[in-house]
């Protein structure tokens, strides 16, 4: 990967060949620079898309799983972290009642205030419908991790309660 001045980067692959001079011996290196600057970006499209909750944006359930271990068999292993499993209670009568597409709508808004109440360092996704993971890392207590559940709770609340026509519940499990 080339940066250049404006700070823009540009990937590119440097292709060495050496030449022997067979009357001298000398050498002589030739060097192509190919452009390869769109694969990259495709492969990259690829690897997010791979990785991405296609509704919410969050990591999936593999992508989610995957960093998680990593983090905590890795730089992790010696904190003290929390894990959050969030789970949206009832939420099938949403899609019942209003459909579908109102039930997605409200599904992205919760994601992305779940997505909120943590650190962009924490490792937060959508493992299943209506089920969000999140690996809340250096938690200092047990006290922390209820009340960081607790302002969970809270901002769902305020999303149900801004709905005067979607009621719900959620139910949240907390591991040390």
């Amino acid at each position: 990967e080339r940066s250049f001045f404006d700070g823009s980067c540009q990937w590119i692959r440097d292709e060495w060949t050496f030449l022997a001079n067979p009357e001298n011996g000398h050498l002589t290196a030739v060097l192509r620079i190919k452009d390869i600057h769109s694969r990259k970006q495709a492969e990259q499209q690829l690897i997010q898309a791979a990785q991405t909750d296609e509704l919410t944006g969050l990591l999936n359930r593999t992508a989610a799983s995957d960093s998680s271990h990593a983090y905590l068999a890795g730089e992790g292993a010696d904190g003290n972290h929390a894990v959050f499993i969030i789970t949206l209670d009832d939420f099938k009568e949403v899609n019942n009642t209003f459909g579908p597409q109102a039930g997605d709508i409200l599904l992205c808004e919760i994601a992305a205030s779940i997505k909120d109440c943590f650190s962009e360092m924490d490792v937060v996704g959508r493992t299943s419908g209506v089920e969000f993971f999140v690996l809340a890392k250096d938690i200092p207590s047990k006290k922390a991790a209820m009340n960081r559940a607790k302002m969970v709770l809270d901002v769902l609340r305020n999303i149900y309660a801004s709905r005067t026509t979607a009621i719900g519940s959620a139910s949240i499990g907390i591991s040390m």
